[in-house]
């Protein structure tokens, strides 16, 4: 998506010429340039920042609960369990 943008605005924007120094102006210059041609999908957005947050929450909660298990085994806590 990148890359196909960048293409895009030195094509369109800088007559296949692109040429960007570390200065402000020709940062900028570069930045309006590449925010009009990345369209983002918002319900993809949505549901990768969703899933990556439920992931993160799951592997947690996963290693939480093998730790108490490993804990209950090591002290023998499952014998009084009925």
């Amino acid at each position: 998506m990148i890359k196909t943008a960048i293409n895009e605005a030195s094509a369109h924007d800088w007559n296949n010429k692109l040429h960007s120094s570390n200065t402000t102006v020709d940062t900028e210059r570069l930045l309006a340039s590449l925010q009009e041609k990345i369209i983002i999908n918002m319900d993809t957005q949505v549901c990768t920042e969703v899933m990556a947050g439920l992931s993160a929450y799951y592997k947690v909660g996963l290693n939480l609960l093998q730790e108490s298990c490993l804990m209950l085994i090591d002290t023998g806590g499952f014998e009084n369990i009925r």
